[in-house]
């Protein structure tokens, strides 16, 4: 499962992801733009999510980093139910939202 793109981070038509707008389908919230990288978060009562996504430019391939710390026993459960399906929901929604091509 990998994404390339060519060159930049390409953006769909209904978010510029500046620092501080709410983009993708779970409204995460821009920390950082660069050229190369989106940094996003998700805070919730019972964990904090963190999405970074960079693309580097020597091989054309996109990097996504997930980190997430949890709260309490609620944030620990609510990830044990979705971690077998992670990955895949990073990849749709990366794909999706970012208009890569494979």
């Amino acid at each position: 499962m990998g994404l390339q793109i060519d060159e930049g981070i390409p953006t769909n038509r209904t978010s510029s992801y500046s620092p501080g707008s709410k983009v993708l389908l779970f409204a995460f919230t821009v920390l950082k733009r660069t050229v190369n990288e989106i940094v996003m978060e998700k805070n919730d009562k019972h964990l904090n999510y963190r999405l970074s996504i960079f693309l580097a430019q020597n091989d054309s391939k996109v990097y996504v980093i997930t980190i997430i710390k949890y709260h309490n026993l609620g944030g620990r459960s609510y990830f044990g139910l979705i971690k077998p399906f992670h990955q895949l929901i990073v990849y749709s929604l990366v794909k999706k939202n970012l208009s890569l091509t494979t």
